[in-house]
């Protein structure tokens, strides 16, 4: 890729790359100095420019400090700041990391009319139990994912809903490449019904996160028949793991 980029060759139109490769890779970082030097870059795009504001403060040196530098260092690039769910405070942070002066600033609304919404009392000593008899009577042979907050409680939860008669596997950072492509491949091919899935996924060496992303399964999969039971708490990232998997067809 860097003959490619640093050539005469022709490039590719879209380059991605996570802020863990780029505070990691000097060759990554001399890379896009030239493609900036010699007038190839046309801009630069933050994904999920939320994060810069919700983890910046736990993961500074991976995600915020990173990203804000190499914008630094391409002063004269046009930056482009993308997010489906930032509330104004957020939207200040972002501005004021990336530095971003004269911005063009647009916004639609969260509503997304090929969703709907859902809330039910959660009761903690029957909840597996609600869960299985709620997917059943409502949801029988669909696709969907069940979201927890640890690991541990992902492939207990897949379990116990196999146990109930689900199709369900887990899905986290501490799978192997292989095991995470089997899910997924079995999930999205309708072999299995149901991904028990962890919030946020995480490295726990040196505390990098993954992806430049917010959760370990879900992001921008394009599965209109997808649903989500339950979430551990009601805030901003709701929305986002929502929309996430709901995107239109």
């Amino acid at each position: 890729m860097k003959i490619r980029l640093c050539s005469d060759m022709s490039k590719p139109r879209l380059l991605y790359i996570t802020p863990e490769k780029l505070r990691g890779s000097g060759v990554t970082r001399s890379v896009l100095s030239h493609l900036h030097r010699t007038n190839s870059l046309a801009r630069f795009v933050v994904d999920e420019a939320h994060v810069i504001s919700t983890w910046g403060q736990d993961f500074r040196d991976a995600v915020g400090v990173t990203i804000c530098n190499i914008i630094v260092c391409l002063s004269t690039l046009p930056v482009m700041a993308l997010t489906a769910t930032a509330n104004q405070v957020m939207i200040d942070d972002i501005t004021k990391r990336l530095q971003l002066k004269d911005y063009v600033f647009l916004k639609s609304s969260f509503n997304r009319k090929n969703l709907s919404y859902g809330i039910t009392n959660k009761k903690p000593k029957t909840i597996i139990l609600d869960i299985i008899k709620f997917i059943k009577e409502k949801h029988a042979n669909k696709t969907g994912i069940v979201y927890c907050l640890s690991r541990k409680t992902c492939e207990k939860v897949a379990i116990k809903l196999r146990e109930g008669g689900l199709i369900a596997r887990h899905y986290h950072a501490g799978l192997s490449s292989d095991e995470k492509d089997i899910a997924l491949n079995e999930w999205r091919s309708g072999r299995c019904n149901i991904i028990v899935a962890t919030v946020r996924s995480q490295v726990l060496h040196q505390k990098l996160l993954i992806t430049f992303l917010q959760i370990a399964f879900g992001m921008g999969i394009d599965k209109p028949d997808g649903n989500h039971w339950p979430f551990p708490w009601i805030s901003t990232d709701t929305y986002q793991r929502i929309s996430a998997l709901c995107n239109p067809p």
